[in-house]
């Protein structure tokens, strides 16, 4: 019965799930922005989705569930071998790290895997083209609405809710959209849209991500000489670093009064020099170093690999990114595609929120399932 579902409805309930989370996530922007409140939507939706995963992976395929449960032991031992126990916003902390795992898993599901999937592809296309648009439109007409950071800080994200969701967001369709067109690119009208907002964004880690593929995609399709090529890369990067950091603007002000470093990181330096290595060096046992163990949130580095080895310790920080790049690789990437998720990956680890904000691992499983299909037809 529940295979004849997903066969007659299947591709709806993809693009319907998509959609919900676009859509909530809109409101939870919208409503904020005009009246202030946060309303809790956005958490119920994602809380719920959580438990029907967990249903039908418990229906369909158990035992894929062996790795999060020694996952969760080694969290455990970690916790309690400092009596720090198990407070709400810990335990949040720990599910919100399982979430991208359990949806690639219960994507993985071989019934889930036959559902065509051309109509959850159109609609996540023509969902980054819209939210696009109002980018396009906000920086036209000033939408405040639509900005990225409610600060003097330059950025427009559309109907996306944070600055790091928006970053991951924009980087992944980046990706598929060279998966997809490859050479071609630049020959779709439509992808033009998506590049443009791009620029607006606002983001360090997007623009980093940016200079990287077009660098990478002009070396390998462009007829330039590799030479002038390179010259131009490191002239950007020399003119880029100078207007922003010694020039203009908040990331001049922050190089001022702190450093470079600082103002490069968002001082998320300063908060593992004053935060987080002073809690490890305080509380932590032998055991810790192993399987972590924390208890307050704010001592975070928001660095997003020290934050893994930070909760989770050296052995529990090489499992969790184990099962979680095991369960994105589900397919063969080629060369061009394994060094622009390299670039994403170290991006990632310098950044934060990348594996604890769930709605970027929708966009994930959209990428994954594109580049599962082109391996198929290669």
């Amino acid at each position: 019965m529940f295979k004849k579902y997903l066969e007659d409805y299947g591709s709806l309930l993809l693009a319907f799930l998509l959609l919900l989370l676009f859509c909530t996530e809109a409101y939870f922007k919208v409503l904020h922005f005009t009246t202030g409140n946060i309303s809790n939507i956005l958490k119920y939706t994602k809380g719920f989705l959580l438990l029907v995963f967990l249903f039908v992976i418990i229906k369909c395929n158990i035992k894929s569930l062996i790795g999060i449960s020694l996952f969760w032991v080694f969290f455990i031992i970690g916790q309690y071998t400092t009596d720090l126990g198990f407070s709400n916003p810990i335990l949040i902390y720990f599910v919100k790290f399982v979430y991208p795992i359990i949806v690639f898993l219960f994507f993985s599901i071989d019934d889930v895997q036959q559902i065509n999937k051309k109509l959850f592809f159109s609609v996540y296309e023509y969902l980054m083209i819209f939210n696009s648009v109002l980018i396009i439109l906000a920086v036209t007409f000033d939408f405040q609405i639509f900005r990225t950071y409610f600060t003097e800080r330059f950025g427009y994200n559309g109907l996306l809710v944070t600055s790091a969701s928006s970053s991951f967001i924009y980087a992944i369709a980046i990706v598929y959209m060279f998966a997809k067109y490859k050479n071609n690119l630049f020959k779709n009208w439509t992808n033009y849209i998506i590049l443009i907002a791009v620029v607006f964004v606002g983001t360090k880690a997007l623009y980093l991500f940016s200079f990287c593929f077009f660098g990478f995609y002009f070396w390998v399709y462009s007829n330039i000489n590799k030479r002038i090529l390179v010259l131009l890369l490191v002239a950007v990067v020399v003119l880029v670093t100078y207007v922003f950091f010694f020039q203009f603007g908040i990331f001049n002000q922050i190089r001022e009064e702190y450093g470079l470093i600082s103002s490069f990181f968002s001082f998320r330096d300063r908060l593992l020099l004053e935060r987080t290595i002073p809690y490890i060096t305080e509380n932590w046992s032998i055991s810790n170093y192993l399987f972590g163990g924390i208890n307050d949130l704010s001592t975070k580095s928001q660095m997003e690999l020290v934050d893994i080895f930070y909760y989770f310790g050296i052995l529990g920080g090489l499992y969790y990114l184990y099962i979680y790049l095991k369960a994105f690789f589900t397919f063969k990437p080629n060369i061009n595609i394994v060094f622009l998720l390299g670039v994403l990956l170290f991006i990632v680890f310098l950044a934060g929120n990348f594996f604890t904000y769930s709605s970027i691992v929708v966009y994930l499983v959209i990428l994954r399932e594109y580049l599962r299909l082109d391996d198929q037809n290669t």
